[in-house]
């Protein structure tokens, strides 16, 4: 699914979010759209914590982040 932030965010908040592929490249294009816009946590152990694999693409890294199998303070 490729839908920015906003959609994103809208998914995890009502948790139909099964997978979530997050690219990070090495760029800085300045200022914009967070990448996710989410209600604020008290503590760590609210944190979301899906299962993570991580790909090296060269100067890229994409982040597979599976959250049918995830849960909060895992």
């Amino acid at each position: 699914m490729e839908g920015g932030g906003l959609t994103v965010s809208e998914f995890l908040n009502a948790d139909l979010l099964d997978r979530l592929h997050v690219m990070v490249a090495p760029m800085i294009i300045g200022s914009g759209r967070p990448a996710f816009s989410l209600p604020e946590i008290k503590t760590l152990d609210s944190a979301l914590r899906p299962k993570a694999q991580m790909v090296d693409l060269g100067s890229d890294m994409l982040f597979d982040l599976n959250f049918s199998h995830s849960s909060v303070g895992e």
